[in-house]
């Protein structure tokens, strides 16, 4: 019965171990980069994984091919954001402003495509007008996120939920205009 117990309280630590090291955040920014970046807005390329950027001001901001996986973004102002390649992956953008008023091509509009948003958060985001071609949504939380006129043409929605979410006159995945009325579904 000793030796029994005695295995059972070394399992016992080892997964106590475990769960903390697996529950403690890792930090992959260094909060030099993130300061100079919120000075500048501008860090192309760089790491800002598990950063906390939520109701920052980051209008015009270059983010595009930036690691910004697990980062919160959650009420920041990102009008007119390059984050061409970026990787967000289960980033909360929940209720942030990403909107641009037109897709012109112009590298000052909200640019996403070809972002990595698998998993985000983009509940109540502004994404009016945002160009999004070729972005991977899948498993993205999109509920009323408004989309008014985003360009949606060959992302991946797979697994994405869109309850409610404003696609009037967006352009879906298959290059289709989405009807004046549509939300939850492109019409």
């Amino acid at each position: 019965m000793g030796l029994v117990r005695q295995k059972f309280l070394e399992l016992a630590a080892r997964g106590l171990v475990t769960a903390v090291l697996t529950a403690t955040p890792a930090i992959a920014f260094d909060d030099a980069q993130l300061q100079q970046f919120l000075n500048t807005r501008k860090c192309a390329g760089c790491d800002l994984s598990n950063a906390n950027m939520g109701n920052a001001n980051l209008w015009s901001a270059n983010l595009s091919h930036a690691n910004l996986a697990n980062a919160i973004l959650s009420g920041a102002n990102l009008e007119y954001a390059n984050l061409r390649g970026a990787k967000l992956t289960n980033a909360d953008l929940s209720g942030a402003n990403l909107h641009s008023a037109n897709i012109s091509g112009d590298a000052d509009l909200a640019d996403l495509s070809g972002a990595n948003l698998s998993r985000a958060n983009l509940s109540g985001a502004r994404l009016s007008g945002a160009n999004m071609r070729g972005t991977n949504l899948s498993g993205a939380n999109l509920t009323i996120a408004d989309l008014w006129e985003a360009d949606l043409s060959g992302a991946n929605l797979s697994a994405a939920v869109l309850t409610k979410a404003a696609l009037s006159r967006a352009t879906w995945t298959d290059g289709r205009r989405c009807a004046e009325d549509s939300v939850g579904e492109c019409k």
